[in-house]
């Protein structure tokens, strides 16, 4: 009985080895998946592409250069929206350009700005038809 004991002791005593070193092996793993521009570290087994944690951690990183774009986007789309709001557009694209060059023609003080807006607003529609 002692040598079955002592033989279970040994072979425990193995494996509990084994695993120390398995853990060792995965702690220093030099393979993890971090954020090249803020060092924020993904969970582990996370993919280095593709991944939900990936593509959610990039929209809040503030170091990441596509956070930057997409602030940049938006501040634009509402820079447009409230463009838009403050002028009555008629419907019809011929009309709206027919006040656009009226007004151009009287000198108004942000005729560069009226302009992309006009070429903003026409691209904004025709995408519109098309879907």
């Amino acid at each position: 009985m002692e040598m079955g004991l002592l033989k279970t002791w040994f072979s425990l005593r193995a494996e509990n080895k084994r695993l120390r070193a398995e853990r060792i092996a995965l702690q220093n793993d030099s393979r993890a998946v971090t954020c090249v521009f803020c060092g924020h570290v993904y969970p582990p087994g996370t993919p280095p592409s593709n991944h939900e944690a990936l593509i959610t951690h990039i929209e809040e990183c503030p170091d990441h250069p596509m956070r930057k774009y997409k602030l940049r986007a938006e501040a634009a789309e509402k820079y447009l929206s409230v463009f838009r709001s403050s002028f009555a557009f008629p419907k019809d694209p011929t009309n709206y350009l027919h006040k656009a060059r009226k007004y151009l023609a009287g000198g108004g003080c942000e005729n560069l700005a009226l302009v992309r807006f006009i070429a903003a607003e026409l691209e904004y529609r025709r995408s519109k038809k098309d879907n």
